[in-house]
């Protein structure tokens, strides 16, 4: 049916404005809704701020007590056989110092044993583990210092294990 001349047309428009009053109790209605939410958001944030601002200033006063690494600091490892024991030998002004064996047979680190040399625990087993079997690896001792819950280099030295 096609409209006539006569017919009346009302058309309904948007409301394009909202009242002040409206706009309050959605406002109150949303903070209700998440002003929870958004506080405790602020304060975990907070927190994680304060603990990290923390930890940093903790470190940095803690690396100023940490042992001086001195000339005099050496560690050394004879050429080991592999499944042989080796020895490790070390100079330190250190009272207790650690050492550190890492050895890639190719597969990554197929070695890393940590040694109490202070207590006189200077000797380790070059192999076997479990992706290590046999063959030759390359080596690394590292002398440690640890102070405070850090580990400080104190030397370093390369070394062979043979098949």
């Amino acid at each position: 049916m096609k409209p006539e001349a006569t017919d009346l047309t009302v058309t309904i428009g948007v409301v394009d404005h909202v009242s002040p009053v409206l706009r309050r109790i959605g406002r109150k209605l949303w903070w209700m809704r998440y002003g929870a939410l958004v506080t405790a958001t602020l304060v975990i944030a907070l927190v994680v701020l304060a603990f990290v601002a923390g930890f940093l200033l903790a470190a940095n006063v803690d690396a100023k007590r940490h042992h001086a690494v001195t000339a005099g600091e050496s560690i050394s490892v004879a050429a080991v056989a592999f499944g042989a024991t080796g020895t490790v030998s070390y100079t330190s002004a250190d009272p207790v110092p650690w050492a550190e064996i890492r050895c890639d047979a190719g597969f990554g680190l197929d070695l890393d044993t940590w040694l109490d040399v202070f207590r006189g625990n200077v000797t380790f087993t070059a192999g076997p583990t479990t992706s290590w079997s046999s063959g030759p690896a390359s080596c690394l001792a590292i002398l440690w210092h640890f102070d405070d819950g850090s580990w400080t280099e104190l030397a370093r030295t390369t070394f062979e294990v043979t098949p």
